[in-house]
């Protein structure tokens, strides 16, 4: 029996290089891919090596999109290789969005499934709320910082500077400022 095209391509594996998958994404979902491309060959992807290097655009974890130079992979398409490079595409959204804040979302992706949206919203509520804290202790740090002067000095630090001030060569000592001691009758 002479096996046709249709059943040969039915059972021949589907071949695509790493450069041609990293062109299907977006900057800013790269970061989780390239980086870790080991992991992936630990675990779900299938390459290997080619002699070749190809360019890319890559949203780095500062939020700057930088250019780099990659060696190509030649990657067998398995459902479990293509499910972990649309996994750590989702993964390296929610990083930009943690570290950020300022990675929008577009419905489409959300509703194709190729972001999650309760991972999304979860990283974006850490966001905020992180960056409420962060203010909150801003604010705390100014309001404990309002009796000091520019030189770090407190006015308590002042006055106990003020009255152990040597008097003057014609007798006079110099006014001392108001104690802030409690045993001090008040008049």
């Amino acid at each position: 029996m002479t096996e046709t095209s249709t059943d040969h391509a039915a059972t021949d594996p589907q071949y695509k290089k790493l450069s041609e998958i990293a062109q299907q994404y977006q900057p800013e979902d790269l970061l989780l891919i390239l980086d870790p491309f080991g992991e992936g060959l630990s675990s779900a992807v299938q390459a290997l090596p080619l002699a070749d290097k190809f360019d890319v655009r890559v949203m780095e974890q500062d939020g700057q999109i930088k250019k780099r130079q990659m060696p190509d992979e030649l990657v067998r398409l398995t459902p479990e290789g293509e499910a972990w490079f649309d996994h750590k595409a989702q993964e390296t959204r929610q990083v930009h969005l943690e570290e950020r804040g300022n990675i929008a979302v577009n419905a489409e992706r959300i509703l194709s499934g190729q972001d999650d949206f309760a991972a999304l919203f979860e990283a974006r509520r850490k966001f905020i709320v992180q960056k409420l804290k962060d203010e909150k202790k801003g604010k705390a740090a100014t309001s404990t910082t309002t009796g000091k002067k520019a030189s770090g000095k407190t006015a308590t630090d002042k006055a106990t500077r003020a009255s152990q001030t040597k008097p003057t060569q014609n007798g006079g000592a110099p006014a001392s400022a108001p104690s802030a001691s409690p045993t001090t009758p008040e008049a």
